[in-house]
């Protein structure tokens, strides 16, 4: 999809927010990753592949409460310092999404469902599910944090 079509999703965002969706944006594709839109209950959801594995590293996301950045942190385990360097109010995001349910009770999951994430903040452990746990919020003060997990994600996928 060419960069025009991802004024669908800035039209779906407050302006004040449309800078950093852009730097989100720029970084992928920056990032040789492709982008694609498609239609949300709450507005366009910006999908961001890995050209060479077709795997999804990350969603922009439209909320009411404003613009959020799905990463897909398949090599978190890699990249943990950055992630227990968060800020108190991401790590709570994380710490508040729900339970991995293919970790805990598969038959009570989607069997198409990818199982979540397992891993150590603030030293304790952790199962996530992989959908919810690192949905942060996009604003001024995440950004560079955003930013810095997106990277370690694509370093260690070696997209970079």
């Amino acid at each position: 999809m060419k960069d025009a079509d991802f004024s669908l999703f800035l039209n779906d965002i407050a302006p004040d927010d449309a800078d950093r969706a852009l730097n989100i944006h720029q970084l992928l594709l920056d990032h040789h990753c492709e982008l694609s839109l498609k239609a949300a209950a709450n507005g366009q959801v910006a999908s961001y592949k890995d050209a060479s594995s077709g795997a999804v590293v990350a969603n922009l996301v439209s909320r009411k409460t404003g613009p959020r950045v799905r990463i897909y942190a398949d090599n978190a385990q890699s990249y943990l310092p950055q992630i227990e360097a968060l800020p108190e109010n991401l790590k709570k995001s994380i710490v508040k999404a729900p339970n991995c349910k293919q970790l805990a009770d598969p038959p009570s999951c989607n069997a198409k469902c990818k199982k979540g994430y397992v891993f150590v903040l603030g030293g304790e452990t952790y199962k996530k599910c992989r959908y919810n746990c690192f949905l942060l919020p996009l604003s001024a003060a995440s950004l560079p944090y955003i930013k810095t997990l997106l990277t370690s994600e694509l370093r260690a996928r070696a997209i970079a």
